[in-house]
């Protein structure tokens, strides 16, 4: 009796924890679909099969930085270094592709490699130096700053080894763009590696306390420095998907990424002060901004404009995650 009891209430707490984290992602997700319905409301073309490929294609490269923004954010840290480690994957990938025509994959490799490289310094720094996250990562985004621009000379450079322009120009049945294939397996992927697995259980425990966490048995050092390198890896990745996209590196190409790779994690209902938070909240985030930039990209050709709108329903939507978190 006492058996069926304990299995009754741990039921009772699974669908609590259920419960909780489904309402960490109703901002995101409503929100994304108000902007949907009002660009249908815009333009009936908006909700076309090639029209809502394009949107999630324009998505991805937040919907991969976020998962390793999402990670640091979770314990509590923050990587203001993901502009130019994007960058310095494109330029990496731009200049052993197609200039000492190396194969694809030592490209990828070479490029990821490099990022993962920032990321452990990044993780490093902070762990043995105790150097606050803001300071460390922003020290080394404006060190990769001045290393791309002698790397490039400051000028545009190299082009998008074959595959990942074919990757990103792709479509699949005429309407699906290739790169939302791969991009469904790292979505589900990196949802299960942050909700079922041990190492996102000891994410989330670093989060909530750091000492906590320590007295647990878990070593909150490796898993700060990891989230760092994994947030270095997607940034990496991010660039040479952009890299695909635009066919070339060019400075600064990372830039529009910093607030918006902070945004989509937080709105997605991810708290600012760690610990609490799901990974696939900050895939509607991701898709909510970039909503929010078609139709306010369509409506308004000012510039500024824009920026108010997208500032003012990024500020909603937090404030709409916090309330319901």
């Amino acid at each position: 009796m006492a058996r069926a009891q304990d299995l009754q209430v741990g039921s009772y707490g699974r669908a609590a924890v259920w419960w909780h984290q489904a309402r960490l992602l109703v901002p995101a997700y409503v929100g994304a679909l108000a902007l949907f319905v009002a660009g249908l409301v815009i333009n009936p073309h908006f909700g076309t099969l090639s029209h809502i490929g394009t949107i999630v294609q324009l998505a991805s490269f937040l919907i991969v930085i976020g998962f390793g923004q999402g990670l640091v954010i979770l314990t509590g840290g923050i990587d203001l270094s993901i502009p130019y480690t994007l960058t310095l994957a494109a330029v990496v990938a731009s200049i052993l592709g197609p200039t000492y025509n190396l194969p694809f994959p030592v490209v990828v490799a070479a490029a990821l490699g490099c990022t993962a490289a920032v990321g452990l310094v990044n993780g490093v720094g902070i762990v043995t130096l105790g150097l606050p996250p803001l300071i460390m990562t922003l020290a080394m985004n404006t060190f990769l700053t001045g290393l791309v621009l002698i790397v490039t000379n400051g000028v545009p450079g190299g082009s998008s080894p074959g595959p990942l322009s074919h990757l990103m120009s792709g479509r699949v049945g005429g309407w699906l763009p290739t790169v939302v294939l791969p991009l469904v397996v790292f979505v589900a992927a990196a949802a299960l590696l942050l909700g079922r697995s041990t190492y996102g259980r000891r994410v989330y425990a670093v989060g909530n306390s750091t000492r906590v966490a320590h007295l647990s048995g878990i070593n909150v050092r490796v898993v700060i420095v990891s989230v760092y390198v994994v947030s270095g890896l997607c940034a990496g990745l991010a660039g040479l998907l952009l890299l695909g996209f635009a066919n070339q590196s060019f400075i600064g190409m990372g830039d529009s990424y910093l607030l918006p790779s902070i945004a989509v994690v937080v709105i997605g209902g991810t708290s600012a002060l760690g610990g609490k938070g799901a990974y696939l909240g900050t895939v509607g985030g991701a898709l909510l901004l970039e909503l929010l930039d078609t139709i306010s990209g369509s409506l308004f050709g000012s510039a500024a404009v824009q920026d108010i709108i997208y500032g003012a329903v990024i500020f909603v939507a937090m404030i709409l995650a916090r309330f319901l978190s």
